[in-house]
């Protein structure tokens, strides 16, 4: 991946925890993930987990907030429920890992407390994702639930005050 991105010139930005986006009006974006104990100096995981290396972040959008934790697992979780809390809190979760087992920890899932939740995950996957038992512990949160495998990609638009969902067919 570095060879191709240096191939085609392309201008690339290492984030870490703690880091933020705020040069648009009423628009910031937190990164949350991945933190120093998690990768190295140039972005590699430093236990091979290619999962525990995603680029975790916040979005908010005035009083709406969007949640995108990439392939984190569950330490990845366990770090950001401890380090963030509340923060965590959020409107709209990408459900980490395509709903797989080794995320979306109880702790981490009470933490945010989405409204929505979405799943990307292709159909008849050869993981079975999403896992049963994450979909059972979304369900506990009264999570509104959009899995791309049984429903196609949608589409979420907000005004900073409200959030609408629109099919994309």
């Amino acid at each position: 991946m570095d060879s191709l991105i240096e191939a085609k010139n392309i201008s690339r930005q290492i984030v870490r925890s703690g880091d933020y986006i705020d040069d648009f009006d009423d628009l910031r974006i937190y990164y949350l993930f991945p933190a120093n104990n998690f990768v190295t100096g140039s972005g590699y995981t430093i236990d091979n987990n290619l999962n525990n290396g995603s680029v975790t972040f916040k979005l908010k959008y005035k009083n709406s907030e969007f949640f995108f934790p990439g392939d984190i697992e569950k330490d990845g979780e366990r770090f950001l429920y401890e380090q963030y809390g509340e923060f965590l809190k959020t409107d709209l979760l990408k459900v980490a890992h395509h709903g797989s087992i080794t995320s979306s920890t109880i702790p981490f899932i009470i933490k945010n407390k989405p409204g929505y939740a979405v799943i990307s995950c292709g159909m008849y996957n050869k993981f079975n994702h999403p896992s049963d038992i994450v979909l059972n512990r979304l369900d506990k949160t009264d999570a509104i639930v959009h899995r791309t495998d049984l429903n196609g990609a949608v589409i979420f638009e907000s005004d900073g005050k409200s959030i609408e969902v629109r099919e994309w067919k």
